[in-house]
């Protein structure tokens, strides 16, 4: 792969993306690993089992931890999805650490919170700028996201409080009533 990223560098005179430093055995388990995360580990119908893939996998999924049928963790940057204890992650959720023309930074889920269904969690760098990039979601509290503070205080989980506009951005966060 060494020579790979010396001609790389050589046509194009720029340094070499990160991926072009891997070995060849961490090239070979890459499809590997996307089948296990994106085919195997959504459909299998007990949780146990389930988080079990997704820790062969690599990611760092916390104790006591439900992670729902059909949910996709972004198998690209499985070292930059980090889940905590007793989390649960609804239905369908899309936890992706990249995207088209955006780097690569990390979705720390903090311990006791609740993601609700079909919910979409993209990282950006620019929210939580003093960590180095990322959200943390403990901080940044949207309208599908409720830690085991908000599920406590009687509030209705069927309204609104906040709308996540086109750019990925929620607007106004939830506040106690």
């Amino acid at each position: 792969m060494k020579i790979l990223k010396f001609v790389y560098e050589k046509i194009n005179g720029k340094p070499a993306p990160y991926y072009y430093d891997y070995s060849m055995s961490t090239v070979a388990a890459k499809p590997i690993r996307k089948f296990l995360a994106q085919v195997v580990a959504p459909n299998v119908v007990f949780n146990n089992l389930r988080v079990a893939i997704y820790r062969l996998c690599g990611f760092k999924i916390g104790k006591h931890t439900f992670i729902g049928m059909k949910c996709y963790l972004d198998d690209m940057c499985c070292d930059l999805l980090e889940i905590g204890n007793n989390v649960t992650i609804s239905y369908g959720v899309y936890l992706a650490c990249h995207g088209k023309n955006q780097g690569h930074y990390p979705i720390k889920i903090e311990d006791g919170v609740y993601i609700g269904m079909r919910a979409s969690i993209i990282s950006k760098n620019s929210l939580n700028k003093s960590k180095g990039g990322g959200i943390s979601w403990k901080e940044f509290r949207g309208w599908r996201l409720r830690s085991s503070e908000q599920r406590c205080s009687g509030r209705r989980y069927g309204r609104r409080d906040s709308v996540q506009n086109r750019a990925g951005h929620f607007g106004n966060e939830v506040s106690a009533a």
